[in-house]
């Protein structure tokens, strides 16, 4: 089997470095098929509005899911004070609502989360959640 990419590699794999459409063309005994894929560095954090951490099972951990990430950097949580009242590195793990062991007030809270993208680019991203009970 011989390969052709539109990058100009004729190896079966290829590394790619930047976001783009990439053909190849795969020949076998004078019979060839071409295909593509699409890479993207599309990297963000589908994170939800709101939370309840009231304990009755449903949407009592704010976390957010990662889409299109290399590498989860973190999730920090923010009073109105700017206070950090949560911080966790694996994205797993969620904030449950409470500070020093003490369940913090029904208010909005400030979130910052950091992803590396797969080409090891940085994103930063800020939002508000709204815990209720």
């Amino acid at each position: 089997v011989s390969y052709l990419w539109s990058t100009g590699s004729t190896q079966q794999a290829v590394r790619i470095t930047e976001p783009g459409q990439y053909y190849v063309i795969a020949t076998l005994e004078g019979c060839s098929g071409t295909d593509s894929v699409t890479v993207s560095n599309d990297c963000y954090m589908d994170v939800p509005n709101a939370f309840t951490p009231n304990g009755d099972g449903a949407n009592d951990i704010f976390r957010g899911i990662p889409v299109g990430i290399k590498q989860f950097n973190y999730l920090k949580v923010f009073n109105r004070w700017g206070e950090t009242v949560f911080y966790t590195n694996d994205y797993n793990v969620g904030w449950d609502g409470t500070y020093k062991g003490e369940r913090v007030e029904q208010d909005v809270y400030v979130w910052k989360v950091m992803l590396t993208d797969v080409f090891g680019k940085r994103h930063a991203y800020i939002g508000r959640v709204t815990l209720l009970y």
